[in-house]
């Protein structure tokens, strides 16, 4: 090959790794990174390398070496942890490996002679260049984006991310045999259906991992639920026993208007005022609804926080008659919110959570409002990673942004005033 040959592969390569730094960050932040100085200057570094890789090694080491090359350009740019850089990394190459094989077939028609593709440098450029650019508009399928968002970040800090990271590396050097041997039809599907094969025998793994999980995750939440209401049930038998043994010593004074009497009972009026929290008509909502509250605030009076609760009778059958769809969404939403709520007002003095569910006209508004301690940016405080709570926070009014973005029937108004940060939602 000429010095102008070398210099095309180089150019093409060093795009071609600027194309899988862009994919990294969207698979990563779902947004795409600025091109600068720097990025150029490591992505041309990568695409000699990568060249050099590509037609010196003869070995069947080269996707290997590739992989390593890109894994390095990404941890030096990006600077996260090596675990996520190598899964996130690994996802990018094998969407490629998938699209290499699907053009490899359409390669194998056209060029009855392998041997013509091998030294026809605008063809292999244009091989190379389609299967990065089909990678990075998978990034935008619905699949694509629940593995990102569901599965990987689960495989983080597991054993299963050894497994992913052998079985890839595995599938790496089968692919690799296609390009290091003069390859006839018979060899080229086999080599074809065994990488298919442990693609699928990959998919099936990560895929119950994730069920596994899920339903551990379900298993967990539904323990730590049960802790609660076996403690609310024991509460109740023990407020019960309290109260008819005090029923019992009251009934045992003969002089009713005594002084020792009417301090029992002021004493007893305000103990029992203290416990628990003020819930005023919760049982006309929704089961769902009704179970995230309790869930959620049940014991936080023992934390000295201060709950009110009040929900208007009006409510309950226009919340009940909501689509399917839009009823999770506004369970995800009020999960959200009073998570916040419990964090930002456990910080404050006050320590006050109060709810309100109201129809108003033909809508029905839910309002919840928290104190907090500090200063907050109304303006920026759906923005990601925007937060008080310190570095990696604020992924959560961002993605109850995205809730209300995606849905019909919900709209969201949020205010502060003095201490007190509200949160209106409004169900059409």
């Amino acid at each position: 090959m000429s010095n102008l040959d070398y210099l095309i592969i180089v150019l093409a390569s060093a795009f071609s790794a600027l194309v899988q730094m862009e994919i990294y960050s969207k698979l990563v932040n779902d947004k795409l990174f600025k091109i600068d100085i720097r990025v150029i200057l490591i992505t041309i570094v990568c695409g000699i390398l990568i060249t050099i890789n590509t037609y010196k090694n003869v070995s069947y080491s080269r996707p290997s070496i590739n992989f390593i090359i890109m894994l390095i350009a990404e941890t030096i740019y990006f600077k996260d942890n090596l675990s996520k850089t190598i899964l996130y990394t690994l996802f990018c190459f094998l969407i490629m490996i998938i699209y290499e094989i699907i053009l490899s077939c359409f390669v194998q028609f056209y060029f009855k002679d392998i041997s013509t593709f091998d030294t026809n440098i605008l063809f292999k450029v244009t091989f190379s260049l389609l299967s990065v650019g089909f990678t990075f508009l998978s990034c935008n399928f619905k699949f694509i984006k629940k593995i990102r968002k569901d599965i990987l970040p689960k495989l983080l800090n597991s054993k299963i991310i050894i497994i992913v990271s052998a079985i890839s590396l595995l599938v790496l050097y089968l692919i690799d045999v296609k390009y290091s041997f003069d390859l006839n039809d018979t060899t080229y599907l086999i080599n074809s259906i065994i990488v298919i094969g442990v693609f699928i025998l990959l998919i099936i793994n990560i895929y119950n991992y994730y069920k596994i999980n899920k339903e551990i995750e379900k298993t967990e939440i539904l323990l730590n639920f049960m802790s609660k209401y076996e403690k609310i049930i024991d509460d109740n038998r023990i407020n019960k026993h309290e109260i008819l043994n005090n029923l019992l010593i009251l009934k045992s004074f003969e002089n009713k208007n005594s002084k020792e009497y009417i301090e029992i009972i002021d004493d007893l009026i305000a103990r029992y005022d203290k416990k628990g929290m003020d819930f005023k008509n919760i049982y006309n909502l929704p089961t769902g609804l009704k179970g995230i509250l309790y869930y959620k605030l049940y014991g936080l009076e023992e934390k000295k926080y201060n709950i009110r609760i009040n929900i208007s009778k009006q409510v309950t059958v226009s919340l009940k008659n909501l689509p399917r769809k839009e009823y999770i969404k506004l369970y995800r939403i009020i999960n959200i919110l009073i998570d916040n709520a419990i964090e930002a007002s456990s910080k404050s003095r006050e320590k006050m959570i109060n709810i309100e569910i109201y129809k108003e006209e033909s809508n029905n508004i839910i309002i919840i409002d928290n104190s907090f301690k500090g200063k907050l940016d109304l303006n920026m405080i759906n923005n990601k990673n925007y937060s008080t709570k310190g570095k990696g926070r604020g992924l959560g009014l961002y993605i109850l942004k995205s809730i209300i973005n995606d849905s019909k029937k919900i709209s969201l108004e949020q205010k502060i005033y003095k201490n007190i940060f509200s949160s209106k939602i409004i169900i059409k």
